[in-house]
């Protein structure tokens, strides 16, 4: 107010060096905080000795002021509080003139602010009132609620008292109704009780009375049933003394006829003993005659060997058993050039085929060969299973094991060698069968032989083209050896 006026730095701005317009700006900033820090206190000060009077809403004055305060004057401290007074008047009761100049200017100043202040009080308390009523309005209106649910909840209750009530009421008659039915139906269960009592009384009395005449029934009977057993007894007594006296008669029959029995069987071991020393004479007497026949079929070979045929020596055994395997006539052998087994699959020459078969059952081949000097050579393979080898002439063109000429059972691969001197060698069509010994049996069937030669001289021997002795001795004797054991040709 009474200070030196304020320089403008930016006047010194171009000529003032740097440092001197920082000390300038300093001192600026400090005059004027020093200035408002003065202002504020004066404002301050009159504020604290104004003697004004503040005028508040009319419907709200007597309602707002507390101890002789108004609340406008409560936001300004203890000092307006101090200072408030109802009336503008002077210390002499007169009232004060306003004087002009910078101090009424500061009181229009500070009368404007009140003003400003008193009618943003007034819209304070304008907000509030309306909060006010807001919340009483919410207020009444959770109270109306309230009364609503409690009007309903005792409504309610009522009704369920009512409904409780009800149901007593009902529940007491239905137990009343159930109380006279159930006495009823006691009462008549009793009284049924009673004649079924009664009833069963006279019914158990006549029982007791049919019981007595029973009773004595019975006992007559008793007495007479064991009279009866007595007599019984005697007469089984008797009996049971003649049946031991059969037993003891059939004993000495029985221990006769054992006697008789073991004497038969000595004589039955007797004669055993003899039949067995007889077949032990007969035994002894084939197996010369075997060896006897083995050394007529080594002179029959040596013969053959120098001869190239089957010469009989002078003094020639029985010739059964080696009629039955050689042919010794020393002939072409037959042939047969009809085929008889036509569905049969035929083997060439020194050729292998593959087959198979089920079980129990035969699956045929056929080789048609012009040999008749040398041996044929029949393989049966197995790959799996068990096949068993059966082969057959003209005379069974569908060989089993029940009908064939040779055959061969053995377990894993079966091989027949047919020679042209064997019985039943014929040439043309020779037939061959494979029977499935397992439950499936795979093969290969190998027929191998040598050709006859071409052309043949007249003068030429027949042994030099044959079989070699050696082969024909070893044949001729497996064969005595397994018709002497029983097996028949193979």
């Amino acid at each position: 107010s009474g200070g030196p006026a304020p320089v403008d730095p930016t006047a010194l701005r171009a000529s003032a060096d740097p440092l001197k317009l920082r000390d300038m700006r300093r001192d600026f900033e400090e005059r004027t905080r020093q200035r408002l820090i003065a202002k504020l206190l004066a404002e301050r000060e009159r504020h604290r000795k104004a003697r004004a009077v503040l005028i508040t809403d009319s419907t709200h004055t007597e309602a707002c002021v507390e101890d002789g305060v108004p609340p406008e004057l409560k936001a300004y401290g203890a000092a307006a509080r101090a200072a408030y007074i109802t009336e503008p008047f002077g210390l002499d009761g007169q009232k004060s003139s306003k004087a002009r100049g910078s101090t009424s200017y500061n009181e229009e100043m500070a009368a404007v602010s009140i003003e400003k202040g008193r009618q943003k009080v007034q819209r304070l308390h304008h907000m509030e009132r309306k909060r006010m009523q807001a919340m009483v309005k919410s207020q009444i209106h959770i109270h109306d609620q309230m009364h609503d649910l409690e009007e309903r909840l005792a409504e309610k209750v009522n009704n369920s008292k009512q409904k409780t009530e009800e149901r007593r009421t009902s529940i007491i008659m239905e137990r009343q109704q159930r109380m006279e039915k159930h006495q009823e139906r006691s009462d008549a269960i009793r009284l049924n009780k009673d004649n079924a009592y009664e009833t069963k009384m006279a019914v158990l009395r006549e029982r007791a009375d049919h019981a007595t005449e029973l009773s004595e029934h019975v006992k007559n009977k008793v007495r007479v049933k064991l009279f009866l057993k007595s007599k019984m007894t005697e007469l089984r007594m008797d009996r049971h003394h003649q049946s031991m006296m059969q037993a003891k008669r059939a004993s000495e029959y029985q221990r006769k006829q054992v006697e008789g029995r073991l004497d038969r069987a000595s004589a039955v071991l007797e004669r055993a003993d003899r039949e067995r020393s007889r077949i032990a004479t007969d035994k002894s007497k084939i197996k010369h005659k075997v060896l006897e026949e083995r050394i007529y079929v080594q002179t029959l070979v040596d013969n053959f060997r120098a001869t190239g045929v089957f010469k009989q020596p002078p003094k020639a055994p029985h010739l059964d058993t080696v009629n039955q395997i050689l042919v010794l006539d020393g002939g072409v052998p037959p042939t047969e050039e009809e085929d008889l087994n036509p569905e049969a699959t035929q083997i060439p020459q020194n050729g292998e085929v593959e087959g198979s078969v089920r079980k129990g059952q035969y699956t045929y081949f056929k080789v048609r060969h012009n040999n008749s000097q040398n041996r044929i050579n029949i393989v049966c393979k197995k790959l799996e299973g068990d096949p068993d080898l059966f082969v057959g002439n003209h005379t069974c063109p569908f060989p089993t094991r029940e009908s064939c000429v040779w055959k061969k059972e053995d377990h894993g691969d079966d091989k027949i060698t047919i020679h042209s001197f064997d019985r039943g060698f014929v040439r043309g069509w020779l037939y061959i069968g494979v029977y499935g010994a397992a439950s499936y049996n795979s093969f290969l069937v190998n027929v191998k032989w040598k050709s006859d030669p071409i052309a043949r001289s007249p003068t030429s021997s027949p042994h030099m083209s044959r079989i070699s002795s050696a082969g024909i001795a070893a044949a001729a004797a497996m064969r005595l050896r397994n018709n002497a054991l029983g097996g028949g040709p193979r």
